[in-house]
Order: structure tokens, then sequence, then C-alpha cells
């Protein structure tokens, strides 16, 4: 069974999800989404369930519109305006994680009985070349094909384990073959 991937709006809001237990979060920051995080989710719905979870304001609204537009499967959970604002900020980190657990209850239950182990790991990211002095050419290939983003190693990891791509698939891309 595989654990889902969220979509949110910004880093805060990646914060708020893990901390319920979601393990594979990403965002749009806000509604100037890249053309690279809209290929990333294209690319990552044939491996994965997604779930987008935007704030309850007209630029959550843009931005449901804008990625619902682009992808053929998903989910879409909706929180209620008055349970997203704190300190006349409205939001997902702004709303308070026993409702927003109980909204996401059942995608969060099974991303906890799920078995999903990571299909790449540190290790393998340095015996591919992919952290070092000569990595960034390598990387480029991976965003390049996948859309994966390449600012850090952990940023790096998450991608290839959201698309489940395995060692051998990664070398096999970075090599040419």
């Amino acid at each position: 069974m595989n654990r889902y991937l969220y979509v949110v709006e910004g880093k805060t809001d990646i914060a708020k999800l893990k901390s319920l237990g979601a393990k594979y979060v990403i965002q749009t920051q806000g509604y100037n989404i890249s053309k690279r995080v809209i290929n990333f989710l294209k690319i990552a719905q044939v491996k994965r369930n997604i779930v987008l979870l935007f704030d309850p304001d007209g630029p959550g609204k843009m931005i449901y519109k804008m990625i619902a537009s682009t992808l053929t499967d998903f989910d879409t959970v909706n929180v209620r305006k008055q349970m997203s604002i704190k300190k006349g900020k409205v939001g997902i980190a702004e709303t308070e994680s026993v409702y927003l657990t109980r909204v996401l209850e059942n995608y969060l239950d099974i991303d906890k009985r799920s078995n999903e182990k990571d299909s790449i790991s540190v290790p393998d990211l340095m015996e591919l070349g992919l952290i070092g002095d000569k990595a960034k050419e390598k990387r480029k290939v991976l965003q390049e094909r996948f859309y994966v983003n390449i600012s850090n190693s952990k940023t790096l990891l998450n991608d290839l384990n959201i698309l489940k791509l395995t060692k051998n698939e990664v070398r096999k891309i970075i090599s040419g073959k």
C-alpha cells in the first residue's frame, strides 16, 4: 500500500502535515506555481495517489484550479475557513491539528499502516555520484527528465522516493542508457 503525496501551498503547511504523520508533502510556493512543480505532479500521479490540500481562501482556490486542470487523478480535501484562522491569518498551517487530523483521517491512517519502504537512500545517492562536487550534471539529468527538485540532497531524495525510482533506474538514466 503506497503512501499519499500531499500538495500544499508552503513550507509551514509541509511542517504541519509532517507533524501529523504525512511523509510525502510538496509545496506549490503559493499561486506562483512553477512549471517544474506541475510537470513533477503529472509524473508523480502515475506512481502515487495525490491529495490536494490548499488554504480555504481566494489564492488557495486559484491554486486548486491551476493544479486540478493539469492532473487526471487526485483527491481534494477541503477545510472549513472558520477552522483555519489564527491571529488573523488563514491557512492550513493555522488549522488546529486535531481538526486537520480528523479531516485527513482516512489518508493518514493509510499512510500509517503502509509498509512502503523508500526506494532510494542517502548511501545510494552517494554511490550514484548525486552528492558531492561532480553531482551537478547528474542531478540536472534527473531534473530534465523527472522535474525533481535538485536544490539539495534532502529534496532530491524526497522527490526520487515520491516517484519510487530505484537505484538501478536512476543509474541507467544518469548514464544515458
